[in-house]
């Protein structure tokens, strides 16, 4: 969460002026949440170890095919698909939440990322709407001889 808020924030004053937006590397936190890094010393020195992967080790993964760099990326990325567990746990906490993110992974993963987000982001906004069109109501009345107040 504190990434997210430190991104939004530094995304305030660029909204006024005609500058690019911050983004984040979820996919590098991630990594570095599940290897235990706890300081800033961490993206240093992953910073240099990427400078010398594109420096000295790219030319020699020039001849791999497409699949097994696909593996190791789904392999440096498997604290993001672990999500997947919590599903059944988000299904019994909340179900609408549970349909949003899944129609908005399947969008993603079918369409593209873009009209993915796009789709979630108004898949969600239905969601609110829908909500608040079918509030509950509590028609209170008083219970006799004391101060309490029940649903009737």
């Amino acid at each position: 969460n504190q990434e997210m808020i430190a991104i939004g924030f530094c995304n305030i004053i660029p909204s006024f002026f005609h500058c690019f937006t911050t983004s984040a590397a979820l996919a590098k936190t991630m990594v570095k949440d599940s290897t235990g890094c706890q300081t800033q010393v961490s993206s240093v020195i992953s910073a240099f170890v990427v400078l010398l992967v594109l420096l000295v080790f790219a030319p020699l993964f020039y001849s791999l095919q497409k699949c097994v760099l696909a593996c190791i990326i789904i392999v440096s990325l498997r604290g993001a698909l672990r999500k997947f567990q919590d599903v059944p746990k988000q299904w019994q906490l909340n179900k609408i939440d549970a349909v949003v993110w899944s129609i908005t992974m399947l969008s993603s993963a079918l369409i593209s990322v873009e009209m993915g987000l796009l789709v979630g982001v108004i898949f969600s906004m239905l969601c609110v709407v829908a909500r608040t069109q079918v509030p509950k109501v509590a028609i209170l009345g008083q219970v006799q001889d004391t101060g309490f107040y029940e649903d009737s």
